[in-house]
């Protein structure tokens, strides 16, 4: 039996594909002209590819029970994203207090589909696969700097994933701080110290 020549098995074996990709972010950061110590900052993005293509194989001559292969795929891969908060920063004189207040919203979804139509002689497969799954919080934060010496700050989230079931899908995650710069406080002048805070 002859042998195979290799350069024909290369040109008659193809694998051909395409990829087509977009990327795009946008941002809008907004003082309000009625109140200008509130601003809104909003956040999205999107990263979208897809992709096609085709796999011919000719049968081994060599063997007379093989089929010739052929696979034919395609795909689509889809990331997007949006975030948005209001955050509302003014110096209140009267009391001496720095107020900062934050609360906003995040969503991202990543999605991805395949599809598949693969045949070897009488084998055909077919197949489509979708994977999808999604993230969103609701955030709330709100500082208080009193007479540049004492801090106050309290945080909510608000979790969900889809990756788990509906009754455990939540999650909720308060928080509490306090701080002390104590390097503002007046017996501290003649401190050694460039900076302290507990």
């Amino acid at each position: 039996m002859a042998p195979v020549n290799p350069v024909t098995l290369l040109e008659q074996n193809q694998n051909r594909s395409n990829i087509k990709r977009f990327i795009s972010n946008f941002n809008i950061d907004y003082k309000f002209w009625f109140l200008k110590d509130l601003r809104f900052n909003l956040n999205a993005g999107i990263d979208y590819a897809e992709n096609d293509g085709a796999q011919y194989s000719i049968a081994n001559p060599n063997n007379s029970e093989a089929f010739p292969f052929v696979n034919l795929y395609s795909g689509l891969n889809r990331n997007t994203s949006i975030d948005f908060y209001l955050n509302y920063k003014k110096e209140l004189e009267s009391i001496n207090t720095v107020v900062d207040i934050t609360g906003g919203h995040a969503y991202q979804e990543f999605y991805v589909r395949s599809n598949l139509d693969q045949s070897q002689g009488p084998t055909v497969t077919v197949r489509t696969d979708i994977n999808r799954n999604a993230l969103e919080s609701y955030f709330a934060r709100a500082s208080f700097d009193i007479a540049d010496k004492y801090l106050v700050s309290a945080s909510f989230r608000r979790d969900g994933s889809s990756r788990f079931s509906e009754d455990n899908r939540w999650g909720s995650f308060p928080g509490v701080s306090l701080g002390w710069k104590v390097m503002n406080e007046d017996f501290m002048n003649d401190s050694f110290f460039s900076n302290l805070k507990v």
